[in-house]
């Protein structure tokens, strides 16, 4: 075991001892796996290399694939460590970890890991452009399929787990742009089908994206243990929802230059545990009446702007708005009502962000309610000030019985000139609620049969303009 001697001195009866003290190495080595690099696309032999540094020195190194180890090192060169991994009989399109261990001599261990995915397949792989007018496989032995130019479905096109497909700059998937079509991508955990960049080396926006048109066969849609990365270069989205409502699950859509999403006019059939990161605009963007079809399991972080777009629309069916740990971000007004007297629910702890001029109402034309605990209804300016956004209306219509805004915050609101919340012959209840920075009043009451009295004791005002409630 590496130790530090230190020499001490203690003064014992008139005479000076010298002894020696042994201080323990406790400082582990830091590695850095330099090639390959983090979710990249290998084939072959894999050169692993590891870049290691350590305040004493480094006695050995050990290579581990998918935690099975399969080298160690003694020796390296000006502190860079390889090792040569035959993959070639891997699964194509499988995922791997590896890890790179070092040990220094007081056995203090360091380490580092990277994800890679097998290309495998033959070599050059398979050109794709055009039309596909009949049911068609792609093969994962024929790894990876190019699209050379833009494909177009009008049948069925069904990958198998593994398949790598990469784009060439400018180009893109359609399905169901003139006539019925289907997508059905359906990997595994094992071996996840990538759709990628055919540039080297790769940036976002390199390819156009995936687009779900209107003719898409919505539930034979599959997108499923896939990762789409590097496209969004047509303005909107990786993935681009036409007034389809695809299934996408277990999924990761990262590295776009635009939205990770955009769904325009229909939600989803299914979209629950995916992973909406590395984007360079908002992860998603979608119509209100659809928010709920954004299911559980989703991480929604990593993005260059954070929050889901939430765009107008008319919210019909009772549904819940869940908490995905990013801001909802309304980009226009929301209204809730229909002829089913729908109830929205907002999941405590949710924010919701108003972008100028947007606002919330409830019951404007047709029955609604709102059921808001514990939720935050702010502005997206930044800084913010009174009056960004509109307020929250309940209108004639609103279900009072079912209506409640209990323990929120409504800030920065009021720019509709009445006030933060503005009730028009409505009486939901609100209590423990905090309404603050008005550019009106925080409560605006029209033939109400709510008491000013128990609102002003049941909640907290501050910073309105015009006074908490009135007129």
């Amino acid at each position: 075991m590496l130790k530090r001697t230190l020499l001490t001195s203690l003064l014992v009866s008139g005479f000076i001892w010298f002894v020696s003290c042994d201080s323990e190495d406790t400082e582990s080595p830091e590695v850095t796996i330099t090639q390959p690099a983090n979710n990249a696309v290998v084939s072959g032999n894999v050169e692993i290399k590891a870049t290691i540094t350590d305040n004493e020195e480094v006695s050995r190194v050990e290579f581990y694939i998918d935690g099975n180890p399969k080298d160690t090192v003694t020796t390296g060169t000006d502190s860079e460590y390889t090792y040569s991994w035959d993959a070639s009989a891997e699964t194509p399109g499988s995922g791997h970890t590896i890890q790179v261990r070092a040990y220094d001599g007081s056995e203090n261990m360091g380490a580092d890991n990277v994800a890679v995915t097998i290309t495998g397949g033959a070599g050059e792989g398979m050109e794709h452009s055009g039309y596909i007018r009949e049911n068609e496989i792609w093969h994962a032995a024929d790894n990876p399929h190019i699209v050379v130019g833009d494909v177009t479905v009008e049948a069925t096109l069904t990958l198998e787990p593994g398949v790598i497909v990469r784009f060439n700059s400018g180009t893109g998937l359609w399905i169901g742009y003139s006539a019925p079509g289907a997508l059905v991508a359906q990997g595994s955990s094992g071996s996840l089908i990538y759709f990628t960049s055919n540039v080297n080396p790769a940036s976002p926006g390199d390819w156009l994206g995936i687009v779900f048109d209107d003719y898409t066969i919505d539930a034979a849609t599959v997108l499923d243990y896939c990762v789409i990365e590097y496209g969004g270069g047509n303005g909107y989205g990786e993935i681009q929802c036409n007034a389809a409502s695809p299934s996408i699950t277990k999924s990761t859509i990262r590295r776009s230059s635009s939205y990770g999403i955009y769904a325009d006019d229909e939600g989803f059939d299914a979209f629950s545990n995916n992973e909406v990161t590395e984007n360079a605009d908002y992860p998603i963007y979608i119509r209100a009446g659809q928010v709920h079809t954004l299911g559980s399991g989703n991480d929604f972080s990593g993005n260059s702007k954070q929050g889901v777009v939430v765009d107008y629309d008319d919210v019909t069916i009772t549904c819940t708005w869940r908490n995905h740990g990013v801001p909802y971000v309304i980009k226009d007004d929301v209204t809730v009502e229909g002829n089913a007297s729908p109830i929205l629910t907002i999941a405590s702890g949710c924010i919701l962000k108003f972008m100028a001029g947007a606002g919330f109402y409830v019951g404007y034309s047709e029955s609604g309610a709102l059921r808001a605990d514990g939720v935050t209804f702010t502005s997206a300016a930044s800084p913010a000030s009174r009056g960004d956004w509109l307020g929250i209306t309940f209108e004639d219509y609103t279900m009072d019985a079912g209506s409640e805004l209990k323990d929120c915050t409504v800030e920065y609101g009021g720019g509709n000139g009445y006030g933060a919340i503005y009730l028009s012959v409505s009486s939901p209840a609100i209590t423990g609620c905090e309404i603050a920075s008005s550019d009106s009043w925080g409560i605006y009451l029209y033939y109400s049969d709510l008491n000013p009295v128990d609102l002003l004791a049941n909640n907290s005002f501050h910073d309105n303009r015009d006074g908490d409630v009135g007129p």
